[in-house]
This record gives C-alpha cells, sequence and structure tokens, in this order.
C-alpha cells in the first residue's frame, strides 16, 4: 500500500513535489523550488546524482541541480529537463538614409539593412543557452562586441545555478581570466581594443572607404618614406662593410 515519504516533508529537508519518476530500482522527485531529490540504487555511477553512490535508502537532494522542471528515469539512467530565464534579445533600429540626422529612424521608406555584426548578434544571442553561454562570452570581450556581452552577462545574472552546475571547469577558468584582462567593456572605445588595429575598426565602420583609405596613405606616407629611406642607408653601409672585407667585388646601388 502507499507510504508517506516522510523525508521529502519540508521540515526534513524536502520540498513540494511536482514530478516524479520511477525505474525498478530507483526514484526521483522534483521539488516547486527547481531541485532533484534521488533513492534507491543502480549499477552505474553517478546514476543517482551522488558521486560514488549506487545505494540511497533515504531521499537525497542532489547537489548543483537548481532550476529543474522536469526528470525521466529508466534503468541506469536519471534525465533532467532545466529551465532557463532568458533575457531580451539585443534589438537594433534600421537606419535610415538621411545625413541630417544620425538617429534610427523606424516607419521611414529608406531604411538601410543591419549591419553583418548586429544580425549576427541577434542569431547568436537566440541560441544561448547554459551549455554554451561560457564560451560565448569571452569571444564577444575578445572582439568586444558590446551588446553580445551586456546579453551574455544579464543571462549568467538571471541564470547562474544552473550555469555553474553545467558549465565545466576549465570554460569557467578561462572566463575568469579575460573577464578580469578587460576593462569594463560598456566604457571602452574600440579603437581601444588591443587584438585589432584601430584602423581595421575605423575602416569597419566608415561611410566612405575611399576617403578614409586615403586619408590613411596620407598619414602613414611620410613614416613610409623614412623608413625607406633608413633601410636604404642600412643596406649601402653594410654593402661597404662587406667590400672593405673582400665578400664582393662591387656594389651596385639601384635606386626606386
Amino acid at each position: 500500500s502507499p507510504r508517506l515519504v516522510v523525508a521529502m516533508l519540508p521540515e526534513n529537508g524536502g520540498g513540494r513535489a511536482v514530478s516524479v519518476s520511477a525505474s525498478e530500482s530507483h526514484t526521483a522527485v522534483l521539488t516547486a523550488d527547481g531541485h532533484l531529490f534521488t533513492w534507491g540504487s543502480c549499477y552505474g555511477d553517478n546514476v543517482l546524482g551522488h558521486k560514488g553512490v549506487r545505494w540511497q535508502p533515504k531521499p537525497r537532494k542532489v547537489k548543483r541541480v537548481h532550476q529543474a522542471v522536469g526528470v525521466a528515469l529508466a534503468k541506469e539512467h536519471t534525465v533532467l529537463l532545466i529551465g532557463t530565464n532568458l533575457p531580451a534579445v539585443p534589438c537594433f533600429q534600421a537606419c535610415a538614409h538621411d545625413d541630417s540626422s544620425s538617429r534610427s529612424k523606424l516607419g521611414t521608406e529608406n531604411l538601410s539593412p543591419l549591419s553583418l555584426q548586429d544580425t549576427a548578434t541577434i542569431e547568436i544571442a537566440r541560441n544561448v543557452d547554459m551549455f554554451n553561454v561560457i564560451p560565448i562570452a569571452v569571444a564577444s570581450y575578445r572582439l568586444n562586441c558590446r551588446p553580445l556581452v551586456s546579453f551574455c552577462e544579464k543571462f549568467l545574472e538571471m541564470n547562474l545555478d544552473g550555469v555553474l552546475s553545467v558549465a565545466s571547469l576549465g570554460d569557467l577558468e578561462m572566463f575568469l581570466n579575460v573577464r578580469a584582462g578587460f576593462e569594463e567593456v560598456h566604457f571602452r572605445e574600440f579603437s581601444n581594443d588591443g587584438l585589432f588595429h584601430p584602423t581595421l575598426y575605423n575602416l569597419a565602420n566608415s561611410k566612405d572607404w575611399i576617403e578614409d583609405c586615403r586619408a590613411i596613405l596620407n598619414s602613414l606616407s611620410g613614416f613610409i618614406e623614412v623608413t625607406n629611406s633608413s633601410k636604404s642607408n642600412r643596406s649601402s653601409t653594410q654593402l661597404k662593410k662587406m667590400k672593405d672585407k673582400g665578400r664582393v667585388d662591387h656594389i651596385t646601388e639601384t635606386k626606386v
């Protein structure tokens, strides 16, 4: 006959059961606060969720399980469905072709499409989950993609317990190291990112590539001439030294 599972009562450390599943040898119960309790026996490792335990006579809370919303059991496995809280996906407004205003305008017929970066950010944000949010956050930090960084940070804030439960130690260490090595992204300009030359950012955000390229060449023209002149002087000096030592018979200078 049915018996009350006393260990699952709230006063005994349990909680209100919202989902129950059982196999031929073990049982699992989900509580309203998203925790998992298991008990029974198994032949494999970690089937019950307790490291090194194959026989658990009374219900025991499984560590590092939060926000679980569904559970299913079979003879040698326990499957969980974890709930996820999703922040708002980054929203970008298409810009109108109007040089008199730098603000985005909606409802205008002459709207330009979103940039490739904005489109990619939206699609990536839609596919972020507890398993990949750490690698995506690391990549967004390195690329200085501020909207995606903000999304990942908000996702981590809303699902930190679940992310810590499923993330690998290597990913967590990499995330902490990368985050500690960068300034606050929201207060950093693209041109200050050390991973790419500022010229690349200027060209990527340029409205007139031809004019900007000419401006860059003009600003570097003096440096290029000085550098070439220095190399030419060094080469002539080296050739003269080699002639003095008898290594070459003659010196031919070519001016470009």
